[in-house]
């Protein structure tokens, strides 16, 4: 293995070389990159105290959130540890930033001096890696010092298997089956990534099917007082419907539109409330809603009046706020989520399934195709492909409150059988630490 990191780290060195003339020009211009230069060279700064240390990784945004359950169970459960978390990227380290605290860093350049670096100043105990970060040499050095590893909501892709394949194909298998070799478990989010893991050669008693952690990470309520809240800042009564709109996309805000327009007709009661996926489109929302004839506001605006005189009755509302849309979802009658009339691979419908809301979307959810086959399969959420479709159910709902009722139920227990990946995952590092303990030298 000493002379596959060799290898490695020429290999790495000459992708720098022929790389140099970007990165310099990338280190001129962009400040976050000339922030994380020093992080991605090992230059960290050294953790404190003699505590036993959980390193967590996590390549980007996605899986940085997605940790967040493991997060919060070890620092209930082990408090005495300390948690190090690192991302590849400089979005998932603001993220990690923002929800944890704890200073988190940029995953090292795969050298060996610079993860030796690392290691030194980290001094982790165990590692857990989110998804499917795996580098050779890092793994390479966690083994040579004894350090657990972990593959938590492990992902294996078609591509991953299609590579090892290749490796399979010109005598390189045994180098890439070393490659997963350190992992001491690799807990996976299906039974399909645990067969693919075996077929690529990992032992199986190192994989363990656990599901997946984005279950436990959503919210199932909302608090009762900050729904009221929203309910006063929207004027809502107790008799008015309300459609949300979220995570919007360029070109679905005119399809909700006019099925607004459509349903108004028949409830004057609805109330329309659009969050558009990214806030500096409210201007072109905006413009949107003006075409149809309804006035708007947006939620800044109401924000900043402590009453308003004016009746929001007939007012399409546009929140161009982060983090308002759960709050939005919570107090809906029915919730279109967006991405997903034009192929942008949809967005997160799990979380108003969650919170107990009849939840549409259209076809195109490649992204999140799991989660919206779970919810369909058992009559929890329902596809729309255009106005037609959209307005259509929408009124069914409307008018039959115990049909709509029943598919919200559906869909929230869809969610809440899927809940449990975090425990299983913690119970799987605890027996790792267990197993190694005693045999793993202290870094």
């Amino acid at each position: 293995m000493q002379f596959v990191s060799i290898l490695l780290d020429i290999a790495y060195g000459a992708g720098l070389a022929a790389a140099s003339p970007y990165l310099a020009f990338k280190l001129l211009t962009d400040r976050r990159w000339r922030k994380g230069a020093r992080q991605r060279l090992g230059k960290i700064q050294p953790r404190r105290g003699d505590a036993p240390c959980v390193w967590i990784h996590g390549p980007s945004v996605g899986e940085i959130l997605a940790a967040k359950p493991l997060v919060t169970m070890l620092k209930e459960r082990m408090p005495e540890w300390d948690i190090a978390l690192s991302a590849t990227t400089p979005e998932g380290r603001a993220q990690a930033e923002k929800h944890y605290g704890n200073h988190p860093f940029l995953f090292p350049m795969d050298l060996t001096c610079t993860v030796g670096r690392v290691l030194d100043r980290v001094r982790p105990d165990c590692v857990v890696l989110m998804e499917r970060d795996l580098w050779p040499n890092f793994l390479s050095s966690l083994r040579k010092r004894g350090i657990p590893v972990l593959v938590a909501n492990g992902i294996v892709s078609e591509s991953m298997v299609r590579r090892f394949r290749l490796l399979n194909a010109v005598s390189l298998g045994k180098a890439a089956r070393r490659l997963l070799g350190p992992v001491n478990a690799y807990c996976v989010q299906s039974e399909l990534y645990a067969s693919r893991l075996k077929d690529m050669g990992l032992a199986k008693e190192k994989i363990c099917v656990t599901g997946s952690m984005k279950y436990d990470n959503l919210c199932d309520s909302f608090p009762p007082e900050k729904q009221a809240s929203l309910r006063r800042l929207l004027q809502l009564e107790e008799r008015d419907g309300l459609l949300v709109a979220g995570s919007t996309h360029p070109g679905e805000e005119k399809v909700v539109l006019d099925a607004f327009a459509k349903l108004r007709r028949k409830y004057d009661n609805l109330r329309l409330v659009i969050v558009p996926r990214h806030i500096d489109r409210a201007a072109e929302v905006e413009r949107a809603i003006a075409e149809v004839g309804y006035p708007h506001i947006r939620k800044t605006a109401l924000d900043a009046k402590e009453s308003l005189e004016a009746s929001l009755k007939d007012t399409v509302v546009i929140v161009d706020t982060i983090g308002d849309l759960l709050g939005f979802y919570s107090i809906a009658s029915a919730a279109f989520v967006g991405g997903s009339l034009t192929d942008r691979g949809g967005q997160n419908m799990l979380e108003p399934a969650a919170l107990g809301v009849p939840t549409l979307f259209g076809p195109h959810v490649k992204n999140f195709q799991d989660s919206a086959d779970l919810l369909l399969s058992l009559d929890g959420a329902k596809t729309v492909r255009d106005t037609y479709e959209l307005t259509a159910t929408l009124d069914f709902l409307r008018d039959n409150p115990v049909k709509s009722a029943d598919m919200a139920g559906r869909g929230r227990e869809a969610v809440l059988s899927k809940c449990g990946a975090t425990e299983k995952t913690f119970d799987k590092l605890r027996q790792v630490l267990a197993e190694t303990e005693g045999s793993c030298d202290k870094v």
